[in-house]
Parts: C-alpha cells; structure tokens; sequence
C-alpha cells in the first residue's frame, strides 16, 4: 500500500514539475514575442514541438491563468490575454512603486561585485541589435535589481505584476526606433546611483524608469523620455543643482612608448604615469565624474579639495561662466596656466557630466547638436627618439586614422 502511495506521489511530482517547465517555455515564448496578445495557444502543437503530451499543457494553461497571462474560454480554447491601456496604466503605476522600494533596499547592501555584475549586463544590452535580443536581457536585469533589494515579498509581487505587463513592455520600447537605448542609459544612471548607495535617489531614478516605460505606450514616451520630462533634476523646473562635495584621488596607470627597445634617458617600453580622477557630487545626488592629466597630480588633488571647493560650494552646475570667473578671481587672477587650470579643467569636465545626466544628454545635445565629433590633432614625439623614430612616431599616428600632428619636441 505505501508503495503505490509512494509511486503516485512520485507521478504527481514529475507532472508538476514538467507543467511547471511548460509554464516556463510558455512565459518565454511571450517575452520574445512568438506568442502576442489575443493569440490562440495550439495546444496540438505545442504538444508536439516539446514531445509531451496535452495534459501537462493544460495543466499549465490553468496555472498561467491565476498569473493573468492567459485566459480560458470555454469550447473555444486558451488566449493569451489582451489588456486595455487603463489596465496596463494601473498595473505600472504599482509595479513602479514597488521598483523604486527595491531600489532603496538595495541601495543599502549592494557590492561591488554587484555593480560590476549589473554593468556587464548593461554592456550586454548595448550590443543587441533589435528588441527580439534587448527585451530577455532588460527582463533579466530588472529581476536582478529587485533581487538585490533581499526582499523576497517586493521580488514576489513584483514578478508577477511585470508577467502581466510582458506584451506592454515590448511595446513601449517599440514605440519609438531609439528607445532601447534611451532605456539603457536609464539602467547606467540606476547603476551609478546604486554605487553610491544613494537611497533617495536609487529610488526616484527606479521609479522613474518604470514611469518611462508606461508612457511609452500610451504614446507619450517621447514627452517621457525627452531630456525636459519626468526627471526630477528637470532644469524646467527651476531646481538648482548644487555643488555639494568635490572628491579628488590620484590613481596610476602603465602606458606603452612606442618605439623605445631600452630605457633612454630613464625612459623605457613602458612607464607610470599618475592622473586626478576627480568626482563632483551635487545637493540632489547626481555626480560628475573626470580626470585630468599627470601635472603635479598631488597639488592639483589639494587644490580641487582645498581650495576649488570652498569657492565653488553651493554653486549651480549650470553656471559654469560663473564659476570660472569666480575661480580665476579669487585664485588665478592672472590667469596663468598650472595647478589650478588644471583643477578647474577637472572641474569643467565633471559639471558637463552632471549636466548630461540631470537632462539625459550627451555634451553634444547640450551644445546644440551641430556635431557628434569635434576636430582634433594628437601630440606625439619623445626627447628620447632620434629623428628616425620621430618619422616612425608620425607614420605611426597616421596609421591610427590622425590627420593632424604636433610634433613637441625637435632633432638636430
């Protein structure tokens, strides 16, 4: 008796776990859009193409049915549901919410190990090429922030709310041709704010996103997603953007000289080379980040920090002109080249960044968009070479696709 009690246990087990993997395929199957809204589920076929039989197909229709992805209609069979946009409108609004609680719990606890997880699956988006490759890794990086929040209630809910919103979702990132990158550069700034373990703004920054992607199907994803709309650092709306800390470190990094064999002169195949990585950091949590070259890097470090920040505290972003005259004022009044040029030059280059993020620009929409490219020349030659390698040198930055040289330094 126990045996057979046993064996249909067993039975029971291996029927749910093969209805469960049906449900699976069958999820999958409307993520990547095989399956649309309205469309009729072929049971005979789907039977066949998984070599099962029909019953762990129904099995699975019912269970799709309590998750509102499917609906059953009687001697007629199983749609996948259709939703209207008020109900899509409501359902978004909820799983928002619930996106930005996420964020603010994994705020708190995320790693470093964390964000260069997130990072790599952000690069990976980027090089999808259509929506049939960019929606799988976007659902999977959604799940992957809520499951950093540690709440497996918020990940429950949340889960179920955005299987109900899978053919929405699509939609809204069809809407219009440069969606999918407008919604990446959303995840980077979500990243960034995670790193800092920013709460507040983690937060905002997710619910934002998720309020993004709700205006997108209703035809307002081009207000949504514009640099002028639903951002709180909205410089529309009047808020300053306030300097609140500059942090500045000295970092080195091994750089390659061409054309040496042996060390001339102290100089060899490869040297250390120290630079400022600088971070600007405003009242409403966005940070600029830069760098600036290796001159004097320790005085330029204390002079962002001692000197730079006390004059620019509290000063809006935006004002940039502002901000240098004051600087050259009060520190460079001759306005002589060195530490504290090199400084504001570290300074210029992360209020821009800031600038860009609060609007969702690139530097180049900020300044009108005439050109996405600037000219440039390349600085080349070493004391070090003779004049064969300095011809050597010029071939070789030609060769890059430079068409514009300055040579620093001559040969007799």
């Amino acid at each position: 008796m126990k045996t057979r009690t046993c064996s249909r246990t067993l039975k029971g087990r291996r029927a749910e776990t093969l209805c469960s993997l049906v449900a699976e395929e069958l999820e999958r199957m409307i993520i990547r859009g095989e399956l649309q809204a309205g469309d009729r589920i072929n049971e005979s076929a789907l039977a066949q193409m998984l070599s099962i039989s029909r019953g762990p197909i129904r099995e699975a229709c019912r269970s799709l049915e309590k998750s509102n992805l499917v609906r059953v209609v009687t001697n007629r069979g199983v749609f996948v549901r259709e939703m209207s946009v008020a109900q899509a409108a409501e359902i978004y609004d909820v799983r928002a919410h619930l996106f930005g609680l996420a964020g603010r719990l994994a705020a708190s606890r995320i790693s470093l190990r964390d964000v260069a997880e997130l990072r790599a699956m952000v690069a990976e988006m980027q090089e999808a090429k259509d929506i049939d490759a960019y929606y799988p890794l976007n659902v999977a990086f959604h799940a992957r922030l809520v499951e950093l929040s540690g709440n497996n209630r918020v990940a429950e809910l949340y889960t179920g709310l955005s299987k109900e919103l899978h053919l929405f979702r699509r939609r809204g990132l069809l809407f219009r041709g440069d969606s999918m990158a407008l919604s990446n550069q959303e995840h980077v700034r979500i990243i960034e704010a995670l790193r800092d373990h920013s709460c507040e703004l983690s937060e905002r920054t997710m619910t934002d996103h998720i309020l993004a992607g709700k205006s997108e199907t209703d035809g307002e994803g081009e207000r949504r997603r514009s640099p002028s709309f639903g951002n709180r650092h909205d410089y529309s709306q009047g808020e300053r953007v306030k300097i609140k800390e500059i942090r500045a470190s000295i970092h080195t990094s091994t750089i390659s000289v061409p054309l040496l064999e042996r060390k001339v002169q102290g100089y060899g195949r490869e040297e250390q080379k120290e630079f400022v990585f600088c971070e600007v950091e405003t009242a409403s949590g966005l940070t600029g980040l830069a760098i600036t070259g290796h001159f004097l890097a320790r005085s330029v470090v204390d002079a962002l920090k001692l000197y730079v920040f006390p004059v620019v505290r509290d000063m809006d972003v935006r004002d940039i002109e502002a901000i240098h005259q004051k600087i050259w004022a009060k520190l460079n009044p001759r306005a002589m080249t060195g530490v504290i040029s090199s400084a504001l030059s570290c300074l210029d280059i992360a209020m821009w960044d800031i600038q860009g993020k609060a609007a969702n620009r690139s530097v180049a929409g900020l300044l009108g968009n005439a050109r996405t490219s600037v000219p440039a020349y390349v600085t080349y030659g070493f004391p070090q070479y003779d004049r064969e390698q300095l011809a050597e040198a010029a071939k070789l930055q030609v060769s890059k696709g430079f068409s514009a040289l300055k040579l620093v330094v001559a040969v007799d």
